[in-house]
């Protein structure tokens, strides 16, 4: 059996992610929906402000990348960021878990998924917060296995997203605010 290395993700993977990020957008048929660039990940993971972090498990490999580390084809990835839980404080928010369909059912989702709670827990987090699609059984029964609560079920959460052109029509829109209600002097956006 080929090994496998799970680590943190580098710069030099945004466009293996990129790669994977389609292959699951596709998968869900939203393949359509995908209009983020290599460019963009880089910036956003990577910039002086990171908005994201990620974890890979790459296939090991004799090929070395130009910094001489061992380099392969990623097998999956998860994408992940801090938020913030009023109640309980800081939290990863788990945005995309995809391992590659020729590399599963061999543990490896698991053992990214842990090691990516390891390091949100290093970080501080008190939980991992994430969504699964309701048909993905075989997830399902995994976060059941490690005791994962389901919200949905125990909370009666509702997922809810302003999105698409509803978002920037919100946003950028007219508030129309009472008599009572004024802006910090010199708000400016």
């Amino acid at each position: 059996m080929e090994g496998f290395v799970i680590r943190s993700c580098r710069e030099g993977d945004c466009k293996e992610i990129l790669r994977m990020i389609h292959e699951l957008a596709a998968h869900e048929k939203k393949g359509h929906h995908v209009n983020i660039t290599e460019k963009t990940l880089l910036r956003d993971g990577f910039g002086p402000t990171p908005h994201f972090k990620a974890t890979v498990i790459e296939v090991e490999s004799d090929k070395a990348d130009t910094h001489g580390r061992p380099g392969g084809t990623l097998a999956g990835f998860i994408l992940y960021f801090h938020g913030y839980d009023s109640w309980k404080g800081r939290m990863a928010c788990l945005e995309d878990f995809y391992v590659c369909p020729k590399y599963r059912g061999k543990g490896l989702g698991a053992a990214l998924f842990h090691f990516t709670a390891k390091l949100a827990h290093a970080d501080g987090c008190h939980s991992m917060m994430f969504y699964v699609h309701h048909d993905n059984l075989v997830a399902r029964e995994f976060y059941k296995k490690i005791l994962v609560d389901n919200l949905t079920q125990t909370e009666k959460w509702d997922l809810m997203e302003l999105s698409n052109e509803n978002f920037p029509n919100y946003a950028t829109g007219p508030l129309k605010l009472r008599d009572y209600i004024h802006y910090e002097e010199g708000f400016r956006i």
